[in-house]
This record gives structure tokens, C-alpha cells and sequence, in this order.
């Protein structure tokens, strides 16, 4: 009867686990579909990772209310304008006349920061001189005095970038090898980006469809 009932059970949560991933296989063949449109902005690659961060990383869920997360974000935005001078947009895409800078995100008990840029697009020096003063501001931020409950939830903070190229010369090219090879930031070009995400769901349905 166990034996039984264990096997409905298994049964249940494969074919629940499978339209999940169906579902998630849909929302690829959508990204893929706006990768090629020429009027598609990062604005909306940005938003859908906030809704599917699993695009990144499978194991990657949508962020559920978290009030520690969504507090380092809004404190975060007061020190980088208190340390630049410029206003930053972390929101949640409720205000659709503002322009995310970068998706900020928390995973695998790190502050996990994408930068998404539109397909065919090579990164620029300007743009890696931002990616490094995102870095620099927030390490900075997380070790200050009286920050110690944010470090503790989020001992970590990594980068990952999401472009076609790379464009940069001097200093910001050694930046970006800097940050890869210390594992501070990952580089993935858009076709390892769908095929990875395609594959793993593929895998997955595949495995549901045979038990």
C-alpha cells in the first residue's frame, strides 16, 4: 500500500514539476522571439529576469517577499547616491517612465547583480566603468559599520553579465579579466544563455515524460 501509494505520489509530482517546465520552455521560445525583434529594449530583458531569474541560473527562483532583501535594496540606493551623486533605480518595474539600471536580485544567499544587454551588443568601457563602481559601492556598503545584519544574510555578491562582446581596452579591460578570473563575475553570450536554459528544461521534461 505504501509502495503504492508512494508511486501516485511520485507520478503527481512529476507531471506538476513537468508543466512547470513546459511553461518555462514558452517563456524561452518568447526571449528568443524578442532576441531578433530590432525595436526590443534591455528594458524588457530586464524585466522578465526579475519575473523568470531561473533564465540565469535553473535553480534560480522568483524572489518571494523578503523584507531584509528589500530593505539592502532601498539602502542601497541611498548610499550610492550619497557616494556619486546620481540617483539609482533598483524598482520593481511598477514605474514603467523609469529605466532600471541593472537587475538586483538575491540567490543562493548572495546579492546577485545581471546586467542584461540587448543582443549583438559589445560592452563598452563606459559601461564596465559602471559595473565596477556598482562592485567597488557595494562591497563597500555591505562591510560598512552597522550594515553586519545585511552580511550576514548575504555573505556573498556576484555579478553576471549578459552580452554578445566585449569592446574594452586599458584599465577596463583588466577590470574584466580581474573580476572573471576572482570568480566575481560570470560572462555568458545570449546563445549560451537560451541554449543553456533550453537544455536543462529539455533534460528535465525528458526525464519526466520517460518515468
Amino acid at each position: 500500500v505504501v509502495s503504492e501509494l508512494l508511486r501516485t505520489a511520485r507520478i503527481a509530482e512529476l507531471a506538476s514539476f513537468g508543466r512547470i517546465v513546459d511553461d518555462r520552455l514558452r517563456v524561452i521560445a518568447t526571449v528568443e522571439e524578442k532576441k531578433d525583434g530590432a525595436d526590443t529594449k534591455e528594458e524588457e530583458f530586464q524585466k522578465l529576469l526579475t519575473e523568470a531569474p531561473w533564465l540565469i541560473n535553473p535553480m534560480w527562483s522568483p524572489i518571494t517577499a523578503n523584507q531584509t532583501f528589500e530593505t539592502l535594496r532601498a539602502e542601497f540606493m541611498k548610499f550610492y547616491k550619497k557616494h556619486t551623486g546620481q540617483d539609482l533605480v533598483l524598482h520593481d518595474f511598477s514605474d514603467s517612465t523609469k529605466r532600471a539600471d541593472f537587475v538586483l536580485s538575491s540567490q543562493d544567499d548572495a546579492v546577485q547583480l545581471v546586467e542584461i544587454k540587448r543582443p549583438h551588443h559589445r560592452l563598452a568601457d563606459n559601461e564596465m566603468d559602471r559595473i565596477v563602481k556598482y562592485h567597488d559601492l557595494m562591497r563597500d556598503f555591505l562591510k560598512e559599520e552597522g550594515n553586519q545584519e545585511f552580511a550576514q544574510a548575504f555573505p556573498d555578491f556576484h555579478i553576471t553579465l549578459v552580452c554578445d562582446g566585449i569592446a574594452l581596452t586599458g584599465s577596463q579591460r583588466a577590470a574584466f579579466d580581474g573580476y572573471k578570473n576572482g570568480k566575481v563575475l560570470t560572462h555568458i553570450n545570449w546563445k549560451t544563455f537560451l541554449l543553456r536554459a533550453r537544455q536543462t528544461h529539455e533534460a528535465f521534461l525528458k526525464e519526466a515524460e520517460r518515468q
